[in-house]
């Protein structure tokens, strides 16, 4: 047997190449997942929904859907079809259908973002911004500035 600091050192190399393995197969298990982890946490942190809902509201969600409907049949048509199908949760589809869910889910995940941040589990962007000249009254700008 070796001194204990050569059976330390032995040890800790040991350690540390089971952790490097162990981050190498999270990650390779992660990596699929990252670009619709990206998206949530754009839809989640970097969307003010307290201002896009409104807009939403108004009709906006018209134009979300007509991009919806367009990018998906310009995916539809780009992407060549596989006869057999795709495979979709375990499930066999078409291949339009399995595109159609694919991106139902990129929609459902940004909705589902809004709402989360919406139920205030997650500060809106706007929170730390000051607040827009345009929506402040004149009375409160008067008394703002000093002397006046």
């Amino acid at each position: 047997m070796g001194s204990p600091l050569v059976e330390l050192l032995t040890a800790i190399q040991a350690l540390v190449a089971s952790a490097l393995l162990v981050v190498r197969l999270l990650g390779t298990l992660a990596w699929p997942w990252l670009p619709l982890v990206v998206w949530a946490v754009y839809w989640l942190l970097l969307v003010d929904w307290s201002r896009l809902l409104p807009v939403l509201s108004r009709g906006g969600w018209l134009v979300i859907a007509t991009v919806f409907v367009v990018g998906l049949s310009v995916w539809s048509l780009t992407v060549p079809v596989i006869p057999e199908g795709e495979r979709w949760l375990g499930l066999l589809v078409d291949s339009v259908v399995a595109k159609f869910l694919n991106a139902s889910v990129l929609v459902a995940v940004a909705v589902v973002a809004g709402a989360i941040q919406l139920s205030g589990l997650f500060p809106s962007p706007a929170a730390g911004r000051p607040r827009d000249f345009q929506a402040t009254s004149s009375e409160d700008v008067v008394h703002r500035i000093p002397n006046v």
